[in-house]
């Protein structure tokens, strides 16, 4: 596979399991500005599958958003995050809403402490991802899935899949 090029590469180790904002690794990477496009972003019923990963237990909206970081016209990360708010979030909330930022980048513009745990690493092959990534179909890509947990009360389930240039840095 053509990713086993990566296993002793310390751009990707340091990338995929980063525990950090993903988006200032890729600019700090990339000595780029990473910018946001939102694909979808929704309100929703919280799945039960997902709301026993994240430990909630009342049934909630939540937010559902897709979106993709780039560099200049280059998508470098798909990312897929299901977000659960209490009441006390309404101002990131807006923000989130508003879809100008990366959620990394408004956690570290409010100063919100987080914690990502549930790690896991692998690759996965997803057509419409890799199309979107300018890639064939058939290619497998790196992906990671965690839970975030920030202060002030939000949860989040967050799948991140990678193109191979976003380990290619400037």
């Amino acid at each position: 596979k053509h990713y086993s090029i990566y296993a002793n590469d310390p751009t990707f180790r340091l990338i995929i399991a980063s525990d950090g904002t993903i988006t200032r690794t890729l600019q700090v990477l990339h000595l780029s500005a990473i910018d946001l496009e939102v694909r979808e972003q929704s309100k929703v019923h919280l799945d039960p599958e997902i709301a026993k990963y994240l430990e909630i237990s009342d049934p909630q909206k939540v937010i559902s958003r897709k979106v993709w970081l780039k560099k200049a016209h280059q998508r470098l990360l798909y990312a897929s995050t299901i977000l659960a708010f209490s009441q006390r979030d309404q101002k990131i909330l807006k923000e989130i809403l508003l879809k100008e930022k990366p959620l990394g980048l408004l956690l570290e513009e409010y100063q919100l402490p987080s914690l990502k745990d549930k790690l896991t690493i692998g690759r996965l092959v997803h057509p419409g991802i890799a199309k979107g990534l300018g890639l064939t179909a058939a290619t497998e890509l790196w992906a990671r899935h965690y839970r975030l947990t920030i202060q002030e009360g939000i949860r989040a389930s967050v799948l991140e899949v990678f193109s191979p240039a976003a380990f290619r840095t400037a």
